[in-house]
Order: structure tokens, then sequence, then C-alpha cells
């Protein structure tokens, strides 16, 4: 009911004006709602066997808990403009298993990379760029640029 007032009055108000509104993430927020609904409804409600496939895979078979459910909808990478992720998608992504998923499949034969030379080549790419602002910004004073 509050995404359909928001259309409506954003209709009345500011048809087909270009303004930033809340109806983007709003639409996001209730198809994750919706998702998580449908789920735990596969998930708790109905047999294995009266599942397809996909209901299998994304069913949820345990109630999630207040941060997990909310942490879900308010995803930062997700939140503004999508793309939706399915929740089972997501908690596995936080918890580290979509990867153990895909090293336990046929396909992959490698072991879980290490972050640890990404992560000191970034830190030296970012100490080295701090260093060569702080020693070059003073030769440009900010008075010269206006």
């Amino acid at each position: 009911m509050y995404l359909s007032y928001l259309h409506l009055l954003r209709l009345f108000h500011d048809y087909g004006g270009y303004t930033i509104d809340i109806t983007g993430p709003i639409m996001i927020a209730v198809q994750k709602v919706t998702n998580v609904g449908f789920s735990l409804h596969d998930g708790l409600s109905k047999s294995e066997d009266e599942l397809t496939a996909d209901q299998k895979r994304y069913a949820i078979r345990k109630r999630p808990t207040f941060l997990e459910y909310y942490s879900y909808v308010f995803q930062y990478s997700t939140l503004m403009c999508g793309p939706l992720v399915f929740y089972n998608d997501y908690i596995e992504f936080i918890n580290g298993k979509n990867f153990e998923r895909h090293l336990q499949s046929k396909l992959s034969t490698k072991q879980m990379p290490s972050p640890l030379w990404p992560v000191l080549r970034k830190l030296f790419i970012s100490v080295s760029f701090a260093i060569l602002l702080v020693t070059i910004a003073p030769m440009f004073p900010i008075t010269h640029l206006a």
C-alpha cells in the first residue's frame, strides 16, 4: 500500500518530472520481503516432493534472526537499485559457503585463495597514493586553481 501511495503521489505532484524519490529502494525492499516470505512458506510448510528444483534451492528451512533479516533487506550493495539477490545466496555469501559449494563441485580442483597478497597490494597502492598526495599537494596551492 505504501509503495502504491508513493507512486500515486509522484504521479499527481511531479508527473513527467525528474526528481529523486524513494520509490526505487522501496520497490527493491518489496521484492526482498516478498522473496523471504515465499521462501519461508516453501521451506516451512511444504514437503520436499511438493517443491520444484528452484523452490528446493531457495527454500528457507529456519526462520532468520532479526539481524540476518534486516541485514539482507538493507544490504548496501543492492539497496538503492538492485539487483534482487535471493536470501539463501546472501546468507551463503555472508557465511563464506558460496565458495565452499563451488569447491565441492566437480568443476573445481582449486583451494580457497588467500586474500593476503591482494590485500597487501591494495594497501601498498593506497599508501603510495597517500604519500604522493602529501608530497605533491603543497606544490599546487588551492589559490592557484581559482
